[in-house]
């Protein structure tokens, strides 16, 4: 949560359904006259797009607008889609003599900015947030002072370089997937740059909610890649709830992956693939990020393992990073962690094997780019423990 100074200006709410208070956008736009070039310490992404609740303000952004005019700066809008776009917005008018004339302004430019948002909406099909970042950090005037960036959008990025919706890309490591764009060249320019990040992992029909465990990794990814672009993240934990717009183009739907589940399927064992997204381990080690989560999640298969006495094998698997011989410790070590969790949860210790492969498995995915770089989702993909059970 981000803690806002108050000002002085008067603090008129903005909303995205309407206008503000005040004089009409076309009154504004007339008096802001050659104004229209001020310069902006504030840019807006907003995810008006398909997929998505409506993007809302909550109240510290608006407030943040708020002091922005108040302040006699710009604020410049990029609508997140395929192909970002600038708004054209209204000149923000400044100068005034006297305390109520410079409340009065700043009515009138909340006012114009408000007419803006509302009417902002995706037109083209699906969203590349990274390219619409970096269009709105180049609208900030460089030589701003305290220049900030809110991002009011899912987080679900559909287009390369960052395809959510490939195979593995939710359960990435967050720094893995920095290191990748950050060695190819994907980060856009947010030195010193204050980003407030708002809305990310809420989502709408047709696209599926993520679990809590998928949301955190999400915002988790996107605060890597905007630390490591030189960014200063913040988040407003504060869900987006409104409906969705419209009538707006497609955004390609995520898969998420449904919790595992232990069941036995004919004659063959049972077979359950745990991977990031399910069991999360802080990276190259084979500690859990949430073990507390951990334990819920594999109660039932505990419980399933204990009542069928089944007797089990988890294998542990890794992507290609690092020696063959440090892969096979690290998987091994995860296996043992499992072992030991399903163990405290009351699964008889001799019932269970474990198990490190690295990467030697047969369901290995290529996970290495043609210049050497580890591609994030797939790497994902090899980083599993494989719990396979049989009746004892």
């Amino acid at each position: 949560m981000i803690t806002v100074r108050r000002t002085a200006v008067a603090v008129t709410a903005v909303a995205l359904t309407g206008v503000l208070a005040g004089c009409s956008p076309a009154e504004v736009r007339q008096s802001a006259g050659s104004s229209a070039t001020t310069p902006a310490s504030l840019a807006i992404v907003l995810g008006a797009h398909a997929n998505s609740p409506a993007p809302e303000l909550v109240p510290q952004v608006k407030e943040l607008i708020s002091q922005t005019v108040g302040a006699g700066d710009g604020v410049s809008v990029v609508v997140g889609q395929g192909r970002p776009d600038v708004v054209p917005m209204p000149g923000v008018v400044h100068g005034a003599a006297n305390s109520d004339a410079k409340k009065s302004q700043a009515r009138q430019n909340l006012t114009a900015i408000g007419a803006v948002l509302g009417k902002a909406r995706a037109t083209t099909a699906e969203n590349d947030l990274l390219a619409a970042v970096g269009l709105a950090a180049r609208s900030l005037s460089p030589t701003a002072t305290g220049r900030t960036l809110v991002i009011v959008d899912s987080g679900l990025q559909s287009t390369a370089p960052l395809a959510f919706q490939d195979k593995g890309m939710l359960a990435a490591e967050p720094d893995q997937v920095a290191g990748y764009l950050a060695d190819n060249n994907g980060l856009p320019d947010l030195k010193d740059v204050r980003v407030v990040l708002s809305g990310f992992g809420d989502t709408a029909a047709p696209q599926v909610p993520l679990s809590a465990a998928q949301r955190k990794n999400l915002i988790a990814i996107w605060k890597a890649i905007f630390e490591r672009a030189g960014g200063i993240v913040e988040q407003v934990d504060q869900p987006m709830t409104a409906a969705p717009l419209t009538g707006l183009p497609a955004v390609s739907v995520v898969p998420v992956p449904a919790a595992p589940s232990f069941a036995a399927t004919g004659t063959q064992p049972a077979k359950v693939e745990l991977d990031d997204q399910t069991v999360a381990f802080v990276p190259d080690t084979a500690r859990y990020r949430d073990p507390a989560g951990v334990k819920e999640l594999l109660q039932p298969l505990a419980d399933q393992i204990s009542a069928k006495r089944l007797a089990v094998q988890l294998t542990g698997t890794a992507a290609s990073a690092g020696t063959a011989t440090g892969r096979r410790k690290l998987s091994l070590q995860r296996a043992e962690a499992v072992r030991d969790t399903l163990v405290s949860l009351g699964v008889d210790r001799a019932s269970i094997v474990a198990k490190g492969v690295g990467s030697d498995w047969p369901g290995h995915v290529p996970d290495l780019d043609a210049d050497g770089h580890l591609l994030p989702g797939a790497a994902a993909q090899n980083r599993l423990v494989i719990v396979e059970a049989k009746a004892s």
